[in-house]
């Protein structure tokens, strides 16, 4: 059996509206996880600054958790740009969904 437009635009919006909450999940780990790895990369200079030896090696370790907190950090801002084109597209289908009703009950 075929579906209706309208039962199609309505399974889109649901598709949508839960991608959009994995989205927000996903954006809110990245950014735990990235504030994570940029206070354990400043904890690990602070220790380190102060160590005697060859400085290097010793600075692998916060280069590395600043590394991964800017990837993480990238992750997040492109989910968050995801999520916002996402929400501006729900709220579109809302106020078209919105219009429509109006113009329905305005011809009875």
């Amino acid at each position: 059996m075929h579906e209706s437009l309208t039962d199609r635009v309505y399974s889109l919006a649901e598709l949508l509206e839960a991608r959009r909450r994995r989205m927000r999940l996903i954006l809110f780990m990245c950014f735990m996880i990235s504030s994570i790895a940029v206070a354990f990369s400043v904890w690990s200079y602070l220790v380190l600054a102060h160590q005697k030896g060859p400085v290097g090696q010793q600075m692998l370790l916060p280069a590395l958790g600043a590394l991964l907190g800017a990837v993480l950090l990238a992750v997040g801002l492109r989910r968050y740009i995801r999520v916002r084109r996402c929400d501006r597209s729900l709220d579109e289908l809302e106020r078209l969904e919105e219009t429509v009703y109006r113009e329905v009950f305005r011809a009875r």
